[in-house]
């Protein structure tokens, strides 16, 4: 798989997942809850959903480059690691799919949290260059 398909699966389904993390979150509206015990997953759901979003919009309009964002400790340190540019977006993805588990966890939406799952272990890492 070249590296542009590769990406554009990869961020794909990052924006898959932050869009249905935002609707189990939107879901979440109106129901009880058990005070803090509920309180920190939603907000924390909330803030990865937040961020998530605002990487994918940056990726999606090419303002991004992944070593600065994901790597930004490991690049001031090392120099340019552009080879762990496959990890970027799937880091990521793993972020919402934690917030879709909390968001079920709270008995809001998230129906295909099982297929996101799935097609992120699908996801192959190794990339021709």
């Amino acid at each position: 798989m070249s590296k542009e398909v590769f990406e554009t699966r990869s961020l794909k389904l990052v924006h898959d997942i932050q869009e249905e993390l935002s609707v189990g979150l939107n879901s979440l509206g109106g129901k009880k809850h058990r005070g803090l015990e509920d309180q920190f997953p939603f907000y924390s759901a909330s803030h990865v959903n937040c961020a998530v979003e605002g990487y994918v919009l940056l990726r999606q309009q090419f303002r991004l480059d992944a070593c600065q964002f994901a790597h930004a400790a490991f690049r001031a340190i090392t120099g340019d690691l552009d080879e762990l540019y496959t990890h970027d977006n799937r880091t990521m993805a793993l972020c919402p799919l934690t917030g879709l588990d909390a968001v079920a966890s709270l008995s809001g939406s998230a129906p295909n949290v099982e297929a996101f799952r799935t097609k992120l272990s699908q996801l192959h890492i190794n990339v021709e260059e």
